[in-house]
This record gives structure tokens, sequence and C-alpha cells, in this order.
């Protein structure tokens, strides 16, 4: 019965843990977003920053969330029945190297990775936010556009054109490719404000996701590495185990 009860137990614990850390990515998706809002008119190198700072925040934020977790985890019975730092330590620290900044890494090396998310998740937020529907009436056409087939296409589904809009390398709004659809946006400040908010929201958002999936791994896989710990070296000092050697000893 204690066996169930300590099961029961963990499971309880691991499934609290993945809820508070769902929350705690939701704020903190929610928080880098409204900053990136914000900051859209910012130069690149701002926008870097902020990108840098919310990274480095946010690793730091959940290898102290994860430790702690896992520590608190080793006080189960089924693990080590009191607090085991140095398991703690270990099923904390491989699982966030190896899984978690490597996931971080991989996706800035190839950002083509975030668009699946960005331009299906983080459009569909926006859009129900209602700053697609802000961008698209921002973006109006020039005179006698309205004749052009990619404009027309354009005015149907938004989205196939706002999911193909990419800064380029200076951070810039990319005006040529507006042009073919007939629609001008140099020297127009606040339609490039626009545009840059919706993008940099979108990125955030897609970003976001995968950092929380990255999250949920990297916790599942240290809880798996506790499981498979033994506390061997504390077990001798445990009362149920003592009686159970004594009644084994008393049988004999």
């Amino acid at each position: 019965m204690t066996g169930e009860t300590d099961e029961k137990i963990f499971k309880k614990s691991v499934s609290n843990t993945l809820k508070i850390f769902t929350l705690l990515m939701m704020i903190f998706v929610l928080i880098k977003t409204i900053v990136m809002f914000k900051s859209a008119n910012s130069s690149l190198l701002t926008i870097n920053s902020l990108r840098n700072i919310s990274l480095v925040a946010l690793a730091f934020t959940f290898f102290l969330f994860s430790y702690f977790t896992n520590i608190a985890a080793t006080e189960n019975k089924l693990i080590c029945g009191e607090k085991n730092h140095k398991i703690a330590f270990y099923a904390t620290i491989l699982p966030f190297v190896f899984i978690f900044l490597l996931g971080i890494f991989a996706i800035s090396i190839f950002p083509g990775w975030v668009r699946c998310f960005s331009n299906t998740f983080g459009s569909s937020l926006l859009s129900f936010c209602g700053l697609e529907a802000n961008v698209t009436k921002e973006l109006n056409p020039d005179v006698n556009s309205s004749n052009n087939n990619l404009y027309e296409l354009y005015s149907k589904n938004p989205q196939i054109l706002l999911n193909e809009i990419e800064l380029n390398s200076d951070g810039d709004i990319p005006s040529e490719y507006f042009k073919e659809v007939g629609i001008t946006i140099d020297g127009y400040d606040k339609k490039k404000k626009i545009l840059k908010q919706y993008i940099y929201c979108k990125e955030t958002i897609g970003e976001g996701i995968w950092q929380y999936l990255l999250g949920i791994i990297t916790l599942l896989m240290s809880y798996n590495a506790i499981l498979s710990e033994n506390c061997n070296a504390f077990t001798v000092q445990k009362d149920d185990f003592k009686k159970y050697l004594n009644d084994k000893i008393q049988k004999n």
C-alpha cells in the first residue's frame, strides 16, 4: 500500500510540475510578445539584444525550476526518501544541456523550423487578437492596382502574403515583394511598423512553442533519470527498510 501511495504521489508531482511549467511558459511568451510588439520599430541591434536577454532569462529560470522540482522528487520514497542534491543536479544538468540548450541552438541555426508554428499557431492567435485585420487594413492598394491578380488573391486570403514576409539582413521590410502585389510601403513608417509588429509577434509565438516542447521533453527526461537512480547508501536509514530486514531475519 505504501508503494502504491508513493507512486501516486510521484505521478501527481510530475503532473503538477508540467502544469506549472505550462502556465509559466504562457506568461513568458505573453510578456515577450508584448515587449517585441512595443519595440518593433527599434533597431535590429536592440531587437537582437532583447531576444538574447529573454533567452538567457528563460534558460536560467528553467534550469532552476527543473533543479528544485527534481530535488523535491528525490524526497519521494520511490527515489531516496529524503532530499538528494547530487542526484537532482545530475538528473537536471544532462537533459538541460543535451536537450533544451542544444534544441534552442538548433532552432537559432535553422530559423525555418520556427515557421511551422509561427505560420500556423502564431498566425491564428494574431488573427484572433485582431492584429492581422489591422495589418490588412493598413496595406491598402495603390491606384489601379485593384485589377492586379496578386492583390485579389491577397485580399481574399491575406495570410498567403503575410506568411511569406521575412525581414532582410538589416531588419527591414522587403518592399519589392509588395510592389508585385500592388502595395507600396516605402515612405510609410506606420505600415512598416505594423508589419514588423506582426512578424515579431508571430515569430515569438513560434519560438515559444518550440521552447515549451523542448522544456516538456527535458523535464520528462529528468524524471526518467531520477527514477533510474538508486539511493542504496541512504536506504539503510529508512525505518521501513529496517523493519523489513528484521521481519526477514525473524522468519529465517
